[in-house]
């Protein structure tokens, strides 16, 4: 008789623990509330990587890379090599080598219609010609003559003076 008993209270406790009613049962054995579960954070499957996070890589692959006039390697190089190395390994296109050469490619476009790969040309006074690769939100990835392959602001006044055009190669 008491091994019935026994059986029919674990039953019991078994059943109100998977009722689903949001509580537990208490040392008095009463229902007692507990606060909502929080939901478990689900992770979605990680997606193919999208362009821009492709950009993003190659970025991180020549960050820091100094600036070399005519350089075409993690040694040194120029905007222009830099911009060709983009766009050889991210679509798979061989761009012309010097600024001169690309910027006579594709479709002339406004800073409103950037998108992420667009090129973007500057004219800074007294220096000749420059060339970046544009990633998102008015940021470009280029090499600086002063600390290397770096992104910057389209929109900071330096640069803004010097913007020349864009184009969607």
């Amino acid at each position: 008789m008491i091994i019935k008993r026994i059986i029919l209270a674990m039953s019991i406790l078994m059943l109100a623990g998977c009722s689903g009613n949001g509580g537990h049962v208490a040392s008095s054995g009463q229902l007692s509330p507990v606060p909502p579960v929080k939901p478990a954070v689900v992770t979605r499957k990680q997606s193919a990587p999208t362009l821009l996070d492709a950009l993003y890589a190659q970025y991180r692959q020549w960050q820091g890379t100094p600036w070399r006039y005519g350089g075409n390697s993690a040694s040194g190089l120029d905007c222009s090599a830099f911009t060709q190395r983009v766009y050889a390994q991210q679509f798979g296109r061989q761009l012309p080598r010097t600024t001169e050469q690309q910027q006579r490619l594709g479709k002339v476009i406004t800073q409103a219609d950037l998108q992420a790969g667009d090129l973007v040309f500057f004219r800074p006074a007294g220096r000749g010609r420059h060339v970046g690769v544009y990633l998102e939100n008015g940021l470009f990835m280029h090499v600086s003559t002063r600390v290397g392959v770096t992104i910057s602001k389209l929109k900071s006044p330096w640069w803004q003076s010097a913007y020349w055009k864009s184009t969607r190669p």
